[in-house]
């Protein structure tokens, strides 16, 4: 019976998570409210709220799931990020409307916010050795922080513009273009 009282769970909120997805194409997210989120996934107000306390609450659940999966795209391995970014566009490509609609211009800056800094993370825990630091002081930690801001900045970037302008390119098109776009030196080989 927990089985599958968790698949309800699990349908329940990829519906949630599809409705706010449809209601982010035409409205922000801050503009749309429980009862339309609802009304869209064909449930109950009083089912929304038995999941979630509000469309925050919603929003943070899609969103650590996501950081999640990310970080389980990177765990074995390290990666330069290039390669990073070859790995974790395909993961991206397939998580659906949901993502690239919080990330674009109708979602929130919160949420933008809270993507970037998990990228952060990942990046000082996953990638930061595998930049050519060559003339770069990195026993100052503030230099490191900016030096991480500016890199997870610049792939936060590309998958914004890729995700928002519908995914022109194939994940393996736009890998290829990132490893063109950044210099050879600035990333060690692998």
């Amino acid at each position: 019976m927990a089985d599958f009282e968790d698949l309800r769970i699990v349908k329940t909120r990829q519906k949630l998570f599809s409705a706010l997805a449809e209601l982010l194409v035409e409205k922000r997210f801050d503009q749309i409210s429980v009862s339309e989120i609802a009304q869209a996934a064909h449930i109950s107000r009083a089912t929304f709220y038995h999941h979630f306390a509000d469309t925050t609450a919603l929003v943070a659940v899609y969103q650590q799931g996501v950081m999640t999966r990310i970080v389980q795209v990177v765990r074995h391995n390290d990666y330069n990020p290039t390669y990073f970014l070859s790995q974790l566009m395909p993961f991206l490509d397939s998580e659906g409307a949901l993502l690239g609609r919080l990330l674009s211009d109708n979602g929130t800056l919160t949420i933008q916010n809270q993507f970037k800094q998990g990228m952060r993370q990942i990046f000082r825990t996953k990638m930061l050795a595998h930049l050519n630091t060559t003339g770069i002081d990195m026993t100052n930690e503030t230099v490191v922080d900016y030096l991480i801001i500016f890199w997870t900045s610049a792939i936060f970037g590309v998958v914004q513009a890729w995700l928002t302008t519908g995914k022109r390119e194939s994940p393996a098109e736009l890998a290829v273009i990132f490893k063109q776009i950044v210099p050879d030196n600035l990333t060690t080989s692998m």
